[in-house]
Order: structure tokens, then sequence, then C-alpha cells
């Protein structure tokens, strides 16, 4: 019960912050750093820190992107 109280609405992203996105999981891919994202998820905000990004694919299937 509790736990459904604390859901919030779906973000709507602009086209910036979705391009900020991008941009920092190509450079996580590429230069093999940890990438910190915060990600909203069934619900909830999460964040989520990568340590190595090898497919972005996976992240896809997630709505991760």
């Amino acid at each position: 019960m509790f736990k459904d109280q604390a859901r919030t609405v779906k973000p709507i992203l602009g086209e910036h912050q979705k391009e900020e996105f991008d941009l920092c999981i190509a450079y996580g891919a590429e230069y093999y750093h940890a990438v910190k994202l915060t990600v909203w998820y069934e619900g909830f905000i999460h964040d989520i820190t990568v340590v190595f990004i090898t497919s972005i694919q996976s992240l896809m299937r997630y709505g991760l992107t």
C-alpha cells in the first residue's frame, strides 16, 4: 500500500534531455567510463550506476533509451 503511494508520474523529457541521455550512454560506451543515470521505471525514479556499457540494445529492452 505505501509503495503505491510513492509512485510518480512518468516525466516528459524534452529533446535536450533525450540528447544528453544519449550522449552520456555513447560516451560511456566509447571510453569505458562509469555512467550514472537517473531513470523512471514503473512509477519510481532510480539512480543507476553502469560500470561498463557493452550493448546499447540491452538498455533499449528496458525502455531506458
